[in-house]
């Protein structure tokens, strides 16, 4: 029970990571003239 539960937190984080990664590459893509504001939130989540 407990370990199903471990693995679908695992998964959501793992989803999560993969949407940050999306919004970066995002926001890159918008306006590259931009400084990357999402680089320090991602730095402090790891």
């Amino acid at each position: 029970m407990f370990f199903n539960w471990l693995k679908k937190e695992s998964k959501i984080n793992n989803q999560r990571e993969e949407l940050l990664k999306e919004a970066q590459k995002n926001e890159d893509r918008l306006d590259p003239r931009l400084p990357k504001k999402t680089l320090p939130k991602s730095g402090a989540v790891k």
